[in-house]
């Protein structure tokens, strides 16, 4: 059943698949809207899976046609070792091919980002844009936790310890007050308070319970592909609409990690723009999804679907600002509490 959070997500007729690709016998994935629409991506973190994207799915316009897949060692999709972000894209690749979805809208969630630039440089092709949610850096990604916290980490999750879990996850990926099942007291697994919502945070801890290949080894695993993880001269070449989506007080990704990501994007001959989120933490499509939810579909909404083309983004906004003032509404989708702040290409 989908997680419902203030009346955000309901049951809007998601549903849960699982097909055999060329790679995995059995890859799980949340599907939702218009079979016949434009088909919208979306890939978690680590230490996550498709449910935390299930609020987005559910308010996304019904003209599109979403799918949140689980990631190998991931929610529900079979098992299989990672040892290069390459293993992930081909995954996507073999996913995207067999369920003919091409060409398509790609958004990835912090090591989800990390794949979703991969596969742009793979396939561009089968892309008509690109959107990074708190992504790692395609220069790497080394964790601002201590390694025995990881580890720690590592032995709660093998041991089932959902406590342990939800207690990192309400530290590191939501800031303070967002969590949005209540406080945890040690060795709680209900939350208490105003936001205590345990339908929630059943849903939410039991994606992250089934990580299989969240394990942290400096010389093995998830960690040492991010960490040895490095693409920034071929993204830099990338000729498709890019946006970013970065919250202020994330502690997942650190804020030199954020900026590479912007500075290696503004290498190449696009403009690209970025939304703020001034009170969120790593977790945006949880934390403050009346935020989050409306951008998304507002930079959606700004591709021609079909005929593929690939407009300027501040040129796109300028005009969706201008029919804006026209209309009275908000087209663009965002709310009054962020800012956009437009960066214009390096020549």
């Amino acid at each position: 059943m989908p997680w419902k959070i203030d009346g955000i997500a309901t049951d809007n007729s998601l549903t849960q698949r699982n097909i055999q690709t060329p790679g995995l016998k059995n890859v799980c994935f949340m599907e939702g809207g218009n079979p016949e629409g434009l088909p919208v991506i979306l890939l978690h973190d680590n230490l996550a899976s498709s449910r935390w994207w299930e609020a987005v799915q559910e308010s996304l316009p019904y003209r599109y046609h979403s799918l949140a897949p689980d990631m190998r060692g991931y929610g529900q999709t079979e098992f299989q070792p990672v040892t290069s972000m390459t293993d992930f894209s081909k995954d996507l690749h073999d996913f995207v091919t067999t369920l003919r979805l091409k060409p398509f809208y790609l958004v990835g969630w912090g090591l989800g980002g990390g794949v979703a630039m991969q596969y742009a440089i793979e396939h561009p092709e089968n892309l008509v844009g690109l959107c990074l949610v708190n992504s790692i850096s395609p220069k790497g990604h080394r964790p601002p936790e201590r390694s025995e916290e990881l580890d720690e980490l590592t032995r709660a999750l093998r041991s089932n310890n959902q406590a342990e879990v939800a207690t990192y996850l309400r530290h590191h990926y939501f800031q303070t007050g967002n969590f949005p099942v209540g406080n945890l007291t040690p060795g709680n697994i209900k939350g208490s308070g105003p936001n205590a919502n345990e339908e929630a945070f059943m849903h939410i801890i039991g994606g992250s319970m089934q990580a299989r290949n969240f394990s942290f080894n400096e010389q093995a695993g998830i960690f040492q592909v991010m960490r040895n993880f490095d693409i920034h001269q071929e993204v830099a070449k990338l000729k498709l609409p890019v946006t970013l989506i970065t919250s202020s007080n994330d502690r997942v990704i650190r804020q030199a990690e954020a900026r590479e990501v912007r500075e290696v994007l503004l290498n190449n001959q696009n403009t690209h723009d970025e939304l703020f989120l001034p009170q969120c933490g790593h977790s945006p499509m949880v934390e403050c999804p009346e935020n989050f939810n409306p951008a998304l579909a507002g930079y959606l909404g700004r591709f021609n679907f079909q005929s593929v083309v690939y407009p300027s983004i501040s040129d796109t906004i300028r005009r969706m600002e201008e029919k804006d003032a026209q209309t009275g509404e908000r087209g663009y989708g965002v709310s009054g509490n962020t800012r956009v702040a437009l960066d214009k290409s390096k020549s």
